[in-house]
């Protein structure tokens, strides 16, 4: 069970504390703080890290469809935008209530999703869990 559980709670932790340190960052913006951590956290260490632990991977890529990389960005540049709007709500409500709000809206839209692709929402359980 620790083999599977592991990776969650490290991920968790993650989660929790990236916000962290851009608190004590005095001498840049917050936007520059939000771009180098934009950079390092979601261009270059994801590549490093498929590199190391699954290097075919990257081989895997190369057989995509050209519209299922346009699908991946679009839905990157997405996730972008969204967390500019965490950033803004993270300076104007705190960072307590932007985790809640994001976690809640996060976990509703998984939800709803799950359902979707399951093709349930028209369906008694698919009303469950949009009531």
């Amino acid at each position: 069970m620790f083999n599977t559980l592991w990776p969650i709670v490290i991920a968790g932790l993650m989660n929790g504390s990236f916000v962290i340190p851009s608190k004590y960052v005095s001498r840049l913006s917050t936007d520059e703080t939000w771009f180098y951590h934009s950079i390092i956290g979601l261009i270059i260490l994801p590549w490093l890290m498929l590199s190391v632990v699954a290097p075919e991977a990257l081989m895997a890529y190369s057989a995509f469809p050209y519209t299922l990389c346009i699908v991946i960005v679009l839905t990157g540049a997405i996730f972008g935008g969204g967390q500019i709007c965490f950033m803004m709500a993270i300076k104007r409500i705190g960072l307590g209530a932007s985790f809640a709000v994001n976690l809640g809206i996060g976990t509703i839209i998984g939800s709803l999703f799950v359902v979707y692709y399951k093709k349930m929402l028209l369906t008694q359980h698919g009303f469950f869990v949009i009531l």
